[in-house]
């Protein structure tokens, strides 16, 4: 690729593009903040941020008439993304760099946490 998003990650040229697009606008990715805005509104605009991602990603998932699509959020993604890695072979330590988790220790947990419950989950099927 040789872009300038290869330093932390490969990024398909359809991707590259739209990031390429919104980056040139101001130092963020995605143009719902700005440079010297108070903490409170940020806290603000990432919240309604998340949730009109959720709203989206569930009516995707209706729209594809995939079962229990209005459980499917913004947080779901995340985490069957982080388990999918998991579960392909990729070390914690690359997750929690790819996911932003400020050390290791958050991403182990935060996995941990998710597998114990899909263990809880299967053994409920033997009842």
């Amino acid at each position: 690729m040789g872009g300038q998003w290869d330093w932390f990650f490969q990024i398909e040229p359809k991707i590259e593009k739209i990031l390429n697009r919104y980056s040139k606008k101001n130092e963020y990715i995605f143009p719902i903040l700005e440079p010297d805005l108070p903490a409170s509104t940020i806290r603000h605009r990432i919240k309604n941020t998340l949730n009109k991602i959720s709203v989206d990603i569930t009516e995707i998932a209706t729209a594809l008439k995939i079962e229990s699509a209005g459980q499917i959020t913004h947080y779901w993604a995340r985490h069957t993304y982080a388990t999918t890695l998991k579960r392909s072979g990729i070390s914690t330590a690359v997750i929690s760099e790819a996911l932003g988790h400020s050390s290791e220790a958050t991403t182990k947990a935060y996995l941990d946490k998710f597998e114990q419950a899909e263990i809880d989950n299967t053994f409920q099927h033997l009842l």
